[in-house]
């Protein structure tokens, strides 16, 4: 007896037996059993209750956040130590994200394009494209090829609302390249940015798909960089940041939709053993800022712009 499928089933079916292609594609490109490629960086990070920053996008209102609600969390945590800096804007960018719609081909494979522009004085700067995969196996993200200007292997750290599901890592590989010659628009200028994604992603080979803005979106982006957070013995430096994500709701600021705090420090120069302890203090550190998580911090700021509407069930 056949059987039959809904269009969303054949859509969830055909992501499955794409994964699973990419999946053998990187398992074939494994060099024997791992592939040795050194993790350059890591941050841990946590999406908190947005209205903890209402009011005007600026310094003073970043401040007043992180000495009424954040500083002292962090300094009661025994490894952690910080300085005395103020939060300051560091940067404004417009930040997008690209995927066809109805299939989400790309997120689907745990592979993220986002494109950024940078703001001067109210004026935009040649954007950038930055073309990432992420998966939860370190090996799987450290077996991507791709190409591109400033790539980098990091590993991210977040909580789920529950201390007792511990924390949640993610690997990813990514590649960044200057968009000279207008945004990208399909699988085909994908591609032509980035030759070596076919050698790890053959699925990709023989699709020229449209990519659309994920939930039509453009956000603008708020960064603020802030104290230096010591961790460990060995006073592993970590820089402090918080992203605010605004969305067009017609006034000149825009509705705050995503609020992240974070904190992020590079391997060269630590040994093994002060790394493992500077990570064990920063999820610590993290533990502490628990009762100012909002819900979806199970999540990260992509996964919240592609779950806003349907665009992966048109």
């Amino acid at each position: 007896m056949l059987t039959a499928f809904s269009w969303k089933e054949v859509k969830m079916i055909r992501s499955a037996m794409c994964a699973a292609v990419a999946l053998l594609s990187l398992l074939r490109a494994l060099p024997g059993a791992a592939v040795e490629r050194e993790l350059d960086s890591h941050e841990y990070k946590m999406l908190l209750m947005p209205s903890l920053f209402a009011g005007e996008p600026n310094s003073d209102m970043v401040n007043r956040v992180w000495t009424g609600k954040i500083r002292d969390r962090l300094a009661a945590v025994d490894g952690v130590k910080l300085n005395d800096k103020d939060f300051a804007h560091d940067k404004t960018r417009w930040v997008k994200f690209r995927d066809i719609r109805g299939e989400c081909f790309l997120w689907n494979n745990d592979y993220i394009l986002r494109e950024r522009t940078k703001l001067e004085d109210g004026e935009p700067k040649t954007p950038k494209a930055t073309l990432k995969y992420r998966h939860e196996k370190k090996a799987m993200a450290a077996a991507v090829h791709l190409n591109g200007d400033d790539a980098k292997f990091e590993e991210d750290v977040g909580l789920t609302m529950s201390k007792t599901d511990g924390e949640k890592r993610r690997y990813s590989l990514s590649g960044k390249v200057k968009l000279e010659d207008g945004e990208v628009v399909s699988l085909a200028d994908l591609k032509k940015l980035f030759p070596r994604f076919e050698e790890t992603f053959p699925a990709v080979r023989d699709r020229d798909d449209g990519l659309e803005t994920v939930s039509g979106l453009t956000i603008t982006e708020r960064v603020f960089e802030g104290p230096v957070l010591e961790l460990g013995g060995a006073k592993v430096e970590a820089d402090a940041t918080v992203s605010l994500w605004y969305r067009p709701d017609g006034s000149d600021v825009g509705e705050l939709l995503l609020a992240e705090f974070s904190f992020g420090y590079k391997r060269r120069n630590h040994g093994a053993a002060d790394l493992k302890e500077a990570d064990t203090v920063g999820v610590k550190a993290l533990e502490t800022l628990i009762p100012l998580m909002t819900e979806s911090s199970v999540g990260t700021k992509t996964r919240s712009i592609y779950e806003l509407d349907d665009f992966c069930d048109d």
